[in-house]
């Protein structure tokens, strides 16, 4: 099992599973200076839950957050498809042309022309034939890499998503604190109403929600964070009585989220970049 992880392993699930731990840790471990004394095993089974977690970020953050930017017309579409057209200059116009040839050749696919959506569904299938290619030939190391950086980049941007809705229920429930008792009551009772209700919702749409959906499961699930912060996490003394620091903390995360969605692009184009530059030198 251990032989089989590989660059994507480590990069697209266990580094965003731990990140997301960390930030559902942290409040707690500023609050309990003792909670950092871990020993071995108890990081191992740490390191065994983040690689599970990182699976859930990437499969949620797959369909919320695509690789896909709009072209000059305003459609949506892959860094595999733009970079093959006449007027982007990713690649240059005989490289452009060497590969759509090839891809003619070897593929009996052309995927020369205006963009449409018959050709763009061309292009998606060529691009995933030229990375098989690569993967057979053994080459596909380098182009491997960028994949891995750029599920790296979406990882990270989902788990500082999800760790803004989290800071954000932590401060709602430190707010909380300077009501009166009476209308403590009655914010309690409406979190845990609200609670199960979206937990209901988040199960419903995973169920009836397309695959192709427009990443409504993964917003479904930051409310819920939301309310898990803000309503059933256990209350520390510490973090609750510094709603600075906790705000703060939201809009440093909301930064990185921002950052590290423009990181994720940026290595999407740049992977479909040395895919086609990998087939065309082969």
């Amino acid at each position: 099992m251990v032989e089989r992880l590989n660059f994507y392993d480590l990069y697209g699930y266990l580094i965003p599973g731990v990140t997301l731990l960390a930030l559902f840790w942290l409040p707690y471990g500023i609050a309990d200076k003792g909670s950092a004394n871990v020993d071995w095993s108890s990081a191992l089974v740490a390191l065994v839950f983040a690689y599970i977690a990182g699976h859930l970020v990437q499969g949620l953050a797959i369909v919320a957050l695509p690789s896909v930017r709009k072209d000059k017309s305003g459609v949506p579409r892959y860094p595999s498809d733009i970079v093959l057209d006449d007027d982007d200059r990713t690649l240059t116009c005989e490289l452009k042309r060497r590969v759509m040839h090839r891809i003619l050749v070897q593929f009996d696919l052309d995927v020369r022309g205006n963009t449409s959506p018959d050709l763009r569904k061309k292009r998606q299938e060529a691009f995933l034939l030229c990375r098989r290619v690569l993967i057979q030939k053994g080459v596909a190391s380098y182009a491997e890499q960028f994949e891995g950086m750029y599920a790296l980049m979406r990882g990270l941007c989902a788990a500082s998503i999800l760790g803004v809705a989290y800071y954000l229920g932590l401060l709602t429930r430190s707010a909380a604190e300077l009501f009166t008792p009476t209308n403590q009551i009655w914010f309690w009772y409406a979190g845990l109403v609200a609670t199960p209700i979206l937990a209901v919702a988040v199960l419903i749409a995973e169920v009836t929600t397309p695959r192709q959906d427009d990443g409504t499961v993964f917003w479904f699930v930051s409310g819920l964070t939301y309310l898990f912060g803000g309503f059933v996490a256990p209350q520390k003394v510490g973090w609750h009585d510094s709603p600075v620091t906790l705000l703060v903390a939201s809009f440093v995360l909301l930064f990185i989220s921002l950052r590290t969605y423009a990181g994720y692009q940026e290595f999407s184009r740049r992977f479909a970049e040395t895919v086609y530059r990998d087939f065309s030198a082969l």
